[in-house]
């Protein structure tokens, strides 16, 4: 389902390069990629019963946790 690995950058330079993520989106990244590994863990005892079905499962849980990372970010910057 997963294969390879994933790079993610910041926004592209005007010099043509990229740039670093900001500390708030390099969170996410992490929160994201834990999930992610979590996720597949769990898949090896329980697979999803189709593709279809893994990619809502994986979202649902990133968008659960992402919520509350930036809910816990807003409280921080208040």
């Amino acid at each position: 389902m997963f294969h390879g690995h994933v790079i993610i950058t910041g926004r592209e330079a005007s010099s043509g390069g990229v740039t670093a993520l900001d500390a708030h989106l390099a969170g996410h990244v992490h929160t994201t990629a834990q999930i992610g590994r979590e996720t597949l863990a769990d898949w090896r005892q329980r697979p999803p019963l189709s593709d279809s079905a893994a990619v809502v499962e994986l979202l649902a849980y990133v968008r659960h946790e992402l919520s509350a990372v930036r809910t816990d970010w807003s409280a921080q910057r208040s």
